[in-house]
């Protein structure tokens, strides 16, 4: 028992170097929590990186209905204004909020867009760019989790492969607006850097399964 204790300890200390717990705690899913008139409060803050000034879109059903800005930030919640919603549209509690572009960025990116609209390599950067803030990943952290726990280095590389073998989901809403060559460019960014947040998280997930698979097969053998 005291030899498994100690693996249990240096095992945990190891692996929270290389893949910190909150990893896997991560939900980079905004939601609105509260509504008041024109103002709605969101379930995350600066610990996540929102700033005032940050412009988002309101989302329900893969459709955008809205627009806002926040007004007031704290460590875990924030507050926005409503800056236009679509015609008939109004708020609800567990809509889906979408960070864009800090307005200083926004603006750059559109003098870039209106300045070179046919250039391959803004629309793929803007696709990089919408991933990296909106794609959370969080399914592969379980997928890793469950492989290295049933399977250990077997099943971490068995789901890995699986994984692969599928590109994740570009939201039809960023396309809509765009012609075909834009819709391919933003498309190819956002499934690279979605596919390189994805990998991480599982990764992540499959390493502490693995390590988890490690401790019961010696528990077990210390047992018998």
């Amino acid at each position: 028992m005291r030899k498994s204790t100690a693996v249990l300890i240096l095992s945990t200390y190891f692996f929270s170097l290389f893949f910190p717990c909150h990893m896997l705690a991560q939900n980079d899913t905004i939601r609105i929590t509260k509504i008041k008139d024109n103002h709605f409060a969101i379930n995350k803050g600066s610990n996540d990186g929102i700033a005032e000034d940050d412009l988002m879109v309101i989302v329900r059903n893969e459709k955008t209905i809205g627009k806002a800005r926040v007004a007031l930030v704290r460590e875990n919640a924030s507050a926005l204004s409503v800056i236009s919603l679509e015609e008939g549209a109004t708020l609800q509690i567990g809509d889906r909020v979408i960070r864009t572009f800090t307005n200083e960025k926004d603006i750059l990116e559109e003098a870039l867009s209106t300045a070179n609209q046919q250039s391959p390599q803004n629309y793929y950067y803007l696709g990089q760019r919408r991933a990296d803030l909106e794609y959370s990943g969080a399914g592969a952290i379980v997928g890793g989790l469950v492989s290295g726990t049933l399977l250990g280095l077997i099943g971490w590389g068995l789901g890995y492969a699986i994984m692969s073998s599928s590109e994740p989901d570009v939201p039809p809403y960023h396309l809509s607006s765009l012609n075909s060559q834009q819709q391919f460019q933003f498309s190819s960014g956002y499934i690279d850097k979605a596919k390189s947040k994805r990998n991480g998280k599982f990764h992540a997930g499959a390493a502490i399964g693995t390590l988890v698979a490690v401790i019961i097969v010696l528990n077990t053998a210390e047992a018998n």
